[in-house]
């Protein structure tokens, strides 16, 4: 059993195995997106203690895939990396997550959600098609409402008779409020 784990191990760190086993397994219609996605996920797993050699995959991975979409029907360059059809697809995705995963955690995090909030809180300053999701202020033109209507905004006490923990518990729409977490914005008050 060790044998055939060193032997693995052996055969994954050859760069032509890995690109002709991607290569084959692509063009095979009986393997899923699933399967796909499954398979480039072993990888960057088998392969994350030694990151240089893992991007070296990728890169040649990358270029391959760009070289023959190019090739075949430059028509398709559009559709590239859109769609997650390939493996290599699905291994820069993998990749990219490993990669950015403690910068997204430790700095651009915060940010990032502040940002989305606040967009959500410029959206939600007009109506919202509730349908539709349309909107008065949106970020693409597409998502505009086709016509403006009259509105005026409404505020609305919930009053929870049965419910001990929400008795006379205002509900609010979600706000950005800098410098405060979320947990203790809209903190429900113990009625033990």
């Amino acid at each position: 059993k060790q044998w055939y784990q060193r032997r693995v191990r052996e055969l994954i760190k050859q760069e032509s195995f890995l690109l002709t086993l991607v290569e084959t397994l692509d063009k095979q219609r009986q393997v899923s997106k699933r399967d796909k996605s499954n398979i480039a996920a072993l990888m960057i797993v088998s392969l994350m203690d030694d990151m240089a050699y893992t991007t070296t995959i990728l890169r040649s991975l990358l270029s391959k895939l760009i070289s023959d979409t190019v090739n075949s029907d430059a028509r398709r360059i559009k559709l590239l990396l859109r769609r997650s059809e390939h493996i290599t697809e699905k291994y820069l995705s993998n990749w990219l997550t490993f990669n950015l995963h403690s910068f997204l955690c430790e700095s651009a995090g915060q940010p990032l959600y502040v940002l989305y909030r606040a967009i959500k809180q410029q959206i939600e300053k007009g109506p919202v098609d509730y349908i539709t999701g349309n909107a008065r202020y949106a970020l693409h033109e597409k998502n505009l409402l086709s016509k403006i209507t009259e509105f005026h905004k409404l505020n609305v006490m919930v009053y929870l008779e049965d419910d001990p923990y929400l008795k006379d518990y205002p509900l609010h729409p979600p706000q950005v409020v800098p410098g405060i977490p979320a947990l203790l914005r809209h903190h429900i008050p113990n009625q033990s």
